[in-house]
């Protein structure tokens, strides 16, 4: 099978997956029918450190494996603490139309029972990263420890015969299936984890990428393998099913229109604007219908719609107080403001702003730095006609940012480059 033919076998409904990459010998993976087998999964994807022909029983040897004699992973090698050899991995970008990703799996090893508390410990992981999640995070982990699905970590509880050079931990039998004490009929690997479920916190219809992994540590011997169910990656249902969600631009406002299929417990909408996709702020509210099973359609306005391209999403809040995030939809703004303008820029000390303004108001005026934050904010009184501000920058960090500036018309936002000199 084709590496894209492994990640749909996989998918749940809703998920769009894309840049799909295999790394591995070809033999070292595929799909696999457990329904009459001990695994505990009924079918899906198998990714090895050997041969996937070398996976069904009946369990005749305790040494079986394959070398492939290919490298290892830089990612398995930090959570191995040691050197990976005959790597496979499968990764992906994806979306999904839910704040939490999971599915489930088993991990199987040929190492156990014998190589339990020792340093020979093959080793696997589901590495996730992007938006709100810091740097890379493997989400194989035991339910409630944080701690990493091993041999060292799940096992029968008794000391390998080649153990004792490795810290272990004896108190997770529960989730081990012995499958060498008796041998087992229909699996070769001497042992495996029962029917486990990763899980990762994630934002509705953003992107993030995902490996899977897994390795043999130490040495090319014997084979390690784990068994991914099929069409479970995927999301825990949402309290609102969203079925559109659009921005659209009319005579200097911008009009944002929702409608969903059904709601539980929901409680509220806020629309959220941001000027770069990843920072983003409060509009307005709109109340939801609570609990419905029939479609309901919502409306807002941006009366004062940012300069240039703005982008928008939908920030659900449940009754409880949960939230999740709908997709990210954008829009363009052609009308152009010159009645602000900003000089000198690039910047080292002073800026000079030129504000026309067609009455006397109270304008807010703010500096955001990249992180999205407010460095510097005032009200400022301006007169019809011509005003003009300066904002004193010089003990600011040399980047870029973005000055605010919100008249009742319309929010102007223009970049400015500060330098050190």
């Amino acid at each position: 099978m084709t590496p894209a033919q492994l990640v749909d076998t996989l998918l749940g409904p809703g998920v769009t997956v894309s840049n799909v990459v295999y790394n591995g010998i070809s033999y070292a993976s595929g799909v696999f029918n457990g329904s009459s087998s001990n695994i505990g999964i009924g079918r899906g994807v198998l990714i090895t450190s050997g041969d996937i022909y070398y996976a069904p029983g009946p369990n005749f040897t305790t040494a079986g494996g394959w070398d492939n004699f290919l490298p290892g992973d830089p990612d398995l090698d930090v959570l191995a603490g040691t050197f990976t050899y005959d790597a496979t991995t499968l990764e992906f970008d994806f979306t999904i139309p839910s704040d939490t990703l999971k599915f489930r799996y088993v991990f199987a090893s040929e190492e156990y029972n014998e190589y339990v508390c020792a340093d020979y410990n093959d080793v696997f992981g589901f590495f996730i990263s992007g938006p709100g999640i810091p740097g890379t995070q493997n989400i194989a982990l035991l339910p409630g420890s944080g701690l990493p699905v091993a041999i060292n970590n799940v096992n029968n509880g008794t000391m390998g015969i080649y153990g004792g050079t490795a810290a272990c931990y004896f108190s997770n039998t529960g989730y081990y299936i012995d499958n060498e004490n008796p041998p087992g009929a229909t699996i070769e690997y001497d042992g495996f984890t029962t029917v486990l479920q990763a899980v990762a916190a994630v934002i509705p219809y953003q992107t993030y990428h995902i490996k899977l992994a897994v390795a043999d540590a130490t040495d090319y011997s014997l084979d390690s393998g784990v068994f991914i169910e099929a069409e479970s990656f995927t999301g825990l249902p949402l309290p609102v099913e969203l079925l559109s969600f659009v921005a659209e631009m009319r005579n200097n406002i911008v009009e944002l229109k929702w409608t969903t299929a059904s709601e539980q417990n929901s409680s509220h909408f806020d629309v959220q604007r941001s000027a770069d996709g990843h920072n983003f702020e409060f509009v307005n509210r709109v109340e939801a219908a609570g609990n419905s099973n029939t479609a309901h359609s919502y409306h807002s306005v941006d009366y004062k719609p940012l300069q240039s391209e703005a982008y928008y999403r939908l920030k659900q809040t449940d009754f409880n107080g949960s939230i999740s995030y709908s997709k990210i939809v954008s829009v363009k703004n052609s009308a152009v403001d010159n009645t602000v303008s900003i000089h000198p820029n690039p910047v080292s000390k002073e800026i000079f702003c030129d504000i026309i303004a067609d009455k006397e108001e109270n304008i807010p005026v703010e500096i955001i730095d990249v992180f999205g934050q407010t460095v510097l904010s005032k009200l400022q009184s301006v007169t019809k006609g011509i005003n003009h501000l300066t904002l004193d920058i010089e003990n600011f960090v040399p980047g870029i940012y973005t000055v605010k500036i919100n008249k009742s018309h319309m929010e102007t936002r223009i970049k400015i480059l500060k330098r050190s000199y």
